[in-house]
């Protein structure tokens, strides 16, 4: 859909005042300046007019016989199609009283009497290009709000808490509620969301956070049932904070997506994390930890003699006791937030969220333990089979921070843990 144009037609100034002599005087000042001037002799007769045609501006007299200017606004704010037109007040009456009244009942301007011509131009060309402004930004506002009504993804907008003010219509189909149902909702109630209602918007400023809803975003709808969505959010910078939220339904796409992430973010020989999710899994981690000031434990694996072992077995053996050191490592790990990824050739890295030194390193020795249970013989390892070493690093931000300032300061301190258990014979644990 194109935005139309919009064609800036001549000005309609409507002058009420019930002296001849003061229409005229109105007249020779505006009609110069190429705007249309229309003129009434009293309230009566201009409301008449406005039946017919509508001005983009008055210039309304008080002190009239029959209804006054007070009175005459009083009933134009009552005509649908006039009362969003300003009205300048053109008057002698100077007593604060008269000019607070005029305001409270919806004048936007005076003018005093006797008229002067530069005070009458500059006012007018005021508020006519206010008018105008306002005309172009609801017409704008229509061709906007038309463009979202007739595309297919949902749109919200919601406040800072995530209660929703408005929705289009492919919202309301997908999540089979009226618009008024909608509006009574937070954003959190249709997205299967588990924490605080209030706090998710913050939950989607913040894709990185680390929060457990970001593994499988779904919508759910009236039924209850829920689907996979791609969702963004954008704030809107006006007078009360205000988010912009987009939905997208992507079930009919769920599993190529899912395909995709496994082939971006799995090592194909080990089956578990590769290096690079490995990356932004620790980076979500890491800042989650600087939010909640947690512990984080990293664990730097390695395998010993893997190069001689590649040399006497073949590479085929070596791609296989890879496979069964992953699959040990990652069975060793009893909660669903630790990971373990591979992170190039024979070493391996774990991630231990919200765990301190000593959790960290029983851990590692958990770790350590099952791969001497694989048994897997190895003629160059003084034990007779495979054995790995591990380096144990731990950040408690809130009093490491100083010392630790990045996710890559601690996985440094891990890797040098590492050298240190390998200096010191092997097949062992050892921590920073």
């Amino acid at each position: 859909m194109r935005l139309r144009k919009t064609v800036q037609r001549t000005p309609i100034v409507l002058v009420v005042d019930d002296t001849p002599a003061n229409l005229t005087l109105m007249r020779n000042i505006l009609e110069p300046q190429s705007y249309k001037v229309l003129l009434a002799t009293s309230g009566e007769k201009a409301l008449e007019l406005l039946t017919k045609v509508t001005p983009d501006l008055i210039m309304l007299d008080i002190m009239m016989p029959g209804i006054d200017g007070f009175e005459t606004l009083t009933r134009l704010k009552k005509i649908p199609s006039a009362k969003d037109i300003p009205v300048i007040f053109v008057t002698a009456k100077t007593a604060v009283s008269d000019i607070v009244r005029g305001f409270e009942l919806g004048a936007v301007d005076y003018i005093t009497k006797p008229i002067q011509r530069l005070e009458a131009l500059a006012r007018t060309k005021v508020h006519l290009k206010i008018q105008h402004l306002i005309h172009i930004e609801r017409i704008q506002s229509e061709q906007i709000k038309a463009i979202i009504n007739n595309i297919s993804d949902c749109v919200l907008v919601s406040n800072k808490n995530g209660a929703i003010e408005s929705v289009n219509p492919a919202t309301e189909h997908l999540f089979g509620y009226c618009e008024n149902i909608l509006c009574h909702k937070n954003i959190a109630e249709l997205l299967d969301y588990q924490g605080r209602p209030t706090d998710f918007i913050d939950v989607l400023l913040n894709h990185d956070s680390g929060d457990a809803w970001w593994q499988h975003p779904n919508g759910k709808n009236v039924k209850g049932k829920t689907f996979p969505i791609e969702i963004n959010v954008r704030e809107m910078y006006t007078h009360d904070p205000c988010f912009v939220i987009v939905i997208q339904d992507i079930s009919l796409h769920r599993h190529e997506i899912d395909q995709l992430h496994h082939l971006t973010e799995t090592d194909p020989l080990t089956n578990i994390n590769n290096r690079r999710h490995f990356e932004i899994l620790f980076a979500q981690s890491w800042q989650h930890c600087k939010r909640s000031n947690q512990m984080i434990s990293v664990l730097f694996l390695d395998v010993d003699h893997f190069k001689s072992f590649n040399d006497d077995y073949g590479h085929q053996a070596g791609d296989s006791c890879l496979q069964a050191i992953a699959t040990a490592l990652f069975t060793s790990l009893s909660r669903g937030v630790d990971s373990v990824s591979r992170y190039g050739g024979e070493e391996f890295v774990a991630i231990l969220p919200d765990t301190d030194n000593a959790g960290a390193r029983k851990v590692a020795q958990i770790m350590l333990e099952a791969i001497e249970q694989l048994n897997i013989p190895h003629k160059h390892s003084k034990y007779g089979h495979i054995t790995i070493s591990i380096g144990v690093a731990t950040c408690d931000y809130d009093a490491d921070h100083t010392r630790i300032k990045s996710a890559k300061a601690l996985l440094k301190l891990a890797d040098k843990a590492l050298y240190d258990a390998k200096a010191m014979g092997r097949n062992r644990v050892e921590h920073l």
